[in-house]
């Protein structure tokens, strides 16, 4: 990477931990450690109440981002790194089309990555910790730390493209889209309220039999309009609560 010119180099840089961001690979003392994260659910249940509380058998799991993949025992989620995930992809055609002399074949690829995994981590962009790959081996998996993120308010105009997961969009400039970014402005306050939820035949007989009570308690209140699904493949069923 020597090769590249200071610019070149900060936009492969952050494309690399951007990687990390959209795959929420993120490491926050704070909020994303273990026992945080049970502290976190605990309180939520316990100060929440539904829809905004989670669900009976949600849990709250970050990602990680590592080469090997991991050991059921683990029980960690996780993406791959490796020479044939979309960040080893963007990383191989990278260096094919800027001509740089690097050669990223079989074990020159793992020797790279786990070098550009160090510099990160010295800089102090990411955070490393082990576990247990399938070999049952002891290996190094990354997250991004979180405060390493700067959040900054868009132009509501253009759309930073992922050249990642759409390689194909690095001469694109992709456009927001409408439909949300309407959601995202809009006063809920004002508007009725909206329910929308899984398909009854995606939940379990508990969960299905209490969704069928709730649904005829408001049924008979006559305090609900049905909007049925556009598309017929369509999995959510939504009905919209009137005011009293």
């Amino acid at each position: 990477m020597k090769e590249l010119n200071h610019d070149d180099r900060k936009e492969f840089l952050c494309t690399v931990l951007d990687f990390f961001r959209l795959e929420y690979a993120i490491h926050s003392e704070n909020y994303l450690t273990q026992s945080r994260i049970k502290e976190n659910e605990k309180h939520f249940g316990e100060m929440l109440r539904p829809p905004w509380t989670l669900d009976r058998d949600e849990k709250l799991e970050p990602f990680f981002i590592r080469y090997e993949p991991l050991h059921r025992s683990a029980r960690l989620f996780s993406k791959s790194m490796g020479p044939a995930s979309s960040l080893g992809k963007f990383i191989k055609l990278y260096v094919r089309q800027r001509k740089l002399d690097i050669d990223l074949r079989t074990e020159n690829y793992r020797a790279f990555i786990f070098q550009l995994m160090r510099i990160l981590e010295d800089a102090d962009y990411l955070k490393s910790q082990t576990a247990r790959s399938e070999r049952n081996e002891e290996v190094l998996i990354y997250r991004l730390k979180i405060e390493k993120i700067l959040w900054k308010l868009g132009d509501g105009e253009t759309v930073k493209a992922d050249i990642i997961k759409r390689r194909s969009y690095k001469d694109q400039t992709p456009l927001p889209n409408l439909f949300f970014q309407e959601i995202y402005r809009r006063d809920f306050s004002k508007i009725k309220r909206l329910r929308a939820e899984d398909h009854t035949g995606q939940l379990s007989t508990d969960e299905r039999q209490e969704r069928e009570e709730r649904f005829s308690a408001l049924m008979d209140r006559q305090r609900f309009q049905v909007v049925y699904p556009v598309l017929p493949m369509d999995l959510l069923g939504v009905y919209i609560l009137l005011p009293e």
